[in-house]
């Protein structure tokens, strides 16, 4: 399977000094890429190529997007804060609470905790998919899978958490996830002009 290049286009670059090209590829399993090039030096000194996926009826596209190096720089610290508070996070959970919360299903059936962590199968995994789960890294190792970020709500509501310094870390989390959504929203909508 080779890629092949069907078309080419330039396009004035963010300075408007010089321009950009942008290569349109596809290879013979109908998959479709592009490539964009910066050709201006000025440009290549200050802009860094920022992508995004984009669903649109099952089908998903990368989009991109021209910006500021400090910009992309800006996002890529805030994406590490939030990676470094989620596994702080995470470490607080598995030293305060992992000894109560295996200690809490032990001797429990694992259908019955199956259902206690996933609210009746409203919510990931599948019954199947804990069994599988169990059976690859035993039932202490899948528990403890939970004493993280995402299913950090899970935790404290089956052990009736009430730990200020959690929910701190939690609101932060969500409050630096929701300013990134923000930044990432605004570089979108701004990019479709632009490009």
């Amino acid at each position: 399977m080779s890629w092949e290049d069907n078309r080419s286009e330039d396009k004035p670059c963010p300075c408007g000094k010089s321009h950009f090209t942008v290569t349109f590829r596809s290879n013979d399993w109908g998959q479709h890429e592009e490539q964009w090039s910066m050709y201006c030096p000025e440009c290549a000194r200050t802009h860094g190529l920022y992508s995004y996926i984009v669903s649109h009826k099952g089908l998903s596209d990368t989009r991109y997007i021209w910006l500021p190096k400090r910009q992309l720089r800006e996002l890529k610290e805030l994406e590490a804060l939030i990676g470094e508070l989620k596994d702080a996070l995470a470490a607080h959970l598995r030293f305060r609470y992992a000894a109560h919360w295996t200690q809490y299903f032990m001797g429990k059936p694992k259908k019955e905790i199956w259902a206690e962590v996933t609210d009746n199968g409203s919510r990931y995994p599948q019954l199947s998919t804990f069994y599988s789960h169990v059976r690859q890294v035993g039932l202490e190792s899948a528990l403890n899978g939970y004493l993280q970020y995402d299913k950090v709500s899970i935790v404290t509501h089956i052990l009736h958490l009430d730990d200020a310094d959690l929910a701190s870390r939690v609101v932060r989390i969500r409050d630096l996830e929701s300013s990134l959504a923000a930044k990432n929203d605004a570089i979108r909508a701004e990019g479709v002009h632009r490009q």
